[in-house]
């Protein structure tokens, strides 16, 4: 990956590309519409992003940086090797097969349209398609106010949670945090440098469209909130903590002094607005953003995410080096209490208590940290730091060189704190296959690989 690919296609055969690519980003987060096979779900991202991946193939040459593809070929021995000390062989090799189907498909087809085709273009079209997604979770929330229920509407806290096509609202916030701190990011960044060239359709700094933008930036974090999660709440609370405590690197010295100065007026006004809004609507947010804060430890949420963590580290500590396997935690845990039978038979055949006994010691990993902890054991968690860091450092090259220009300078730093504060709300939510989280690190990580070959070649 040291040259910029051709150019060669006709405008024709680049629209189709890129239509094609825009089906595929409004598939990511459709986890409600699929077939059971097995214990597995077989989802519709899964089945677009595989007949893309397919086409891609036959079309183009797919291309990788040779640090990422090291970092995934250990995570995916990791899980491999960790397969053969679980309980449940047959399953945790299947995790294993769906983490090279999640590199192939969610990270290899995202990072590869961003190296083929125009990066502004791509990141354009895969805003588009959140607004597009998130529209539709507004829809749902609105009309709730008038009694009607929209499709694919998962659950009701005296109004419809927004989550568009996704399982539940926490998956829904999960696939818009992304997307909303790149924006909020990129709007405090250019506000803090004062930017007054006009730039691509993303820039929200143009005195032209000033009004229009932060009207667009409103509905985009309106988007997110209306999925009335804890997830949603907290993740302002790290982007505020992110930014604030954010390295001083010499390519953010310019605007440093700004960006908090702005931080401190936007987070109080948010707070503001936020604190209101609870007292206005406070039925509504002790049940929804609250409900932690509100109940307390007692919460059920709570409690099923405390054990699900109290699980996987239990797990590690007694497989230190290589887990029990992606998807194995609940069994193992299952099997130390004498429940010595398939996963399949766990509630069909066994006696009442000790169904009881298998549904407490059967949670899944709440959160990445323990999942991988449990799962994979040092060795997987060492594969996943060295993949952070060589990423990190991907960021931090770029970022420092010379010839990089100030639109790609916002969009890099606005993609990296993306994807912190996203890694930061997974340890509230278990997620190491979400395809949504998987395609922002492919468009950020191809992104930051095409500037480095344009630069290349100033």
């Amino acid at each position: 990956m040291k040259s910029i690919p051709s150019k060669g296609q006709s405008p024709v055969k680049k629209n189709i590309f890129l239509l094609v690519f825009f089906l595929y980003l409004l598939a990511t987060s459709a986890d409600l519409i699929s077939i059971e096979i097995y214990e597995f779900q077989l989802k519709l991202p899964h089945v677009i992003g595989f007949l893309i991946f397919t086409i891609f193939l036959c079309c183009k040459k797919i291309v990788i940086e040779k640090k990422l593809f090291f970092c995934f070929f250990l995570i995916l021995s990791s899980m491999i090797i960790s397969s053969l000390k679980s309980v449940v062989i047959f399953r945790s090799l299947t995790y294993s097969l769906i983490c090279f189907f999640s590199f192939c498909v969610y990270f290899l087809i995202p990072f590869n349209f961003m190296w083929f085709s125009e990066e502004n273009k791509i990141l354009k079209y895969y805003v588009i398609s959140f607004f597009i997604i998130g529209s539709y979770a507004f829809m749902q929330f609105f009309f709730s106010i008038f009694g009607v229920i929209l499709p694919f509407t998962t659950q009701e806290i005296i109004l419809a949670r927004g989550s568009a096509f996704a399982l539940e609202p926490s998956f829904y916030a999960l696939y818009s945090i992304p997307f909303i701190v790149f924006l909020n990011s990129k709007s405090l960044f250019l506000n803090s440098i004062q930017a007054e060239k006009t730039y691509d359709s993303l820039q929200f700094s143009a005195s032209s469209r000033k009004w229009k933008n932060r009207f667009l930036l409103f509905f985009a974090n309106l988007f997110l909130l209306i999925s009335t999660t804890t997830t949603a709440m907290v993740s302002y609370f790290v982007f505020f903590l992110v930014l604030f405590f954010f390295p001083r690197y010499p390519f953010l010295s310019p605007c440093f002094s700004a960006l908090r100065k702005k931080l401190w007026k936007i987070a109080s006004i948010f707070a503001s607005i936020f604190l209101l809004s609870s007292i206005v609507f406070f039925e509504l947010f002790k049940k929804t953003f609250l409900k932690f804060f509100y109940v307390g430890t007692i919460h059920e949420s709570f409690f099923i995410r405390f054990s699900g963590i109290f699980s996987a580290i239990q797990a590690f500590a007694e497989n230190l080096f290589f887990g029990v396997g992606i998807g194995g935690i609940g069994p193992y845990l299952a099997e130390q209490y004498g429940i010595n039978v398939p996963l399949i038979d766990f509630f069909d055949q066994k006696s009442l208590e000790e169904r009881e006994i298998a549904h407490l010691f059967s949670f899944e990993p709440t959160n990445v940290f323990s999942e991988i902890l449990g799962s994979l054991g040092i060795y997987g968690l060492f594969s996943f730091c060295l993949f952070l860091i060589v990423s990190w450092k991907q960021f931090k090259s770029l970022l420092s060189h010379e010839k990089i220009l100030l639109e790609e300078k916002t969009n890099v730093l606005a993609l990296l704190i993306s994807l912190i504060v996203s890694l930061a709300c997974l340890q509230i939510n278990q997620g190491l296959f979400r395809s949504y989280i998987w395609v922002h690190i492919g468009i950020s990580l191809g992104y930051v690989m095409k500037i480095k070959a344009k630069i290349a070649t100033r």
